[in-house]
Formats: structure tokens, sequence, C-alpha cells
């Protein structure tokens, strides 16, 4: 059949960036302007704060504090990443996100 089409490795690349996103509690993620946003669960009490997963993510900023920053507003958790200029780009921050031992 040929190689895949640029576009669509692009598509298969969306998907993963949401199913990976949905892996991190986040809730809705936002790649716009040069920069991805992650909506992390707006409940505050909700137990994903105490995960593990959660526990990753804080690892993650600890030692990547140069790339991406962690803010509230409006009530919400975010985390924000400046520079994020494709899609490819985004996949690598929410992998090496996921892979980050505790």
């Amino acid at each position: 059949f040929g190689p895949i089409p640029p576009a669509t490795l692009s598509l298969i690349d969306t998907m993963r960036i949401r199913w990976i996103a949905n892996q991190l509690g986040a809730e809705k993620l936002v790649l716009k302007s040069g920069k991805m946003i992650l909506y992390f669960i707006s409940k505050q009490d909700s137990p994903f704060y105490q995960s593990d997963v959660f526990t990753k993510i804080l690892e993650f900023l600890k030692h990547h504090s140069h790339e991406a920053k962690m803010y509230e507003k409006d009530n919400t958790l975010r985390m924000s990443f400046n520079s994020v200029t494709s899609v490819q780009q985004a996949l690598g921050y929410l992998t090496r996100m996921v892979n980050t031992r505790i």
C-alpha cells in the first residue's frame, strides 16, 4: 500500500496524545500557538491527587521545571509547556511523563 501519509501519522499521534493525557488525569488538553496546556481533574478532593500517576507528574515537573510549569487558574490545576510546535513534540512530553520513575 506504500508509506503512510504524514497527515495520517499526525492523526494517529493526536489519538495517542488523547489516550496518554487521559492516563495522566487530564480532563482537557489544548495545543495552540506553540503552547500545550493540560487541565487536570477539577474536583480538588479527587483520589487522583494522591495517586502514583500524579506523583509521576510532580516528579517529571521537578526535573523539567525549565520546560513546564504547574499553576492553578479558575479552580483548576493546569500544567503548561512552552515552545510545543508539533504534535510529535507534545507526544514526546506526555510519553516522558508517563514513563517517569517514582
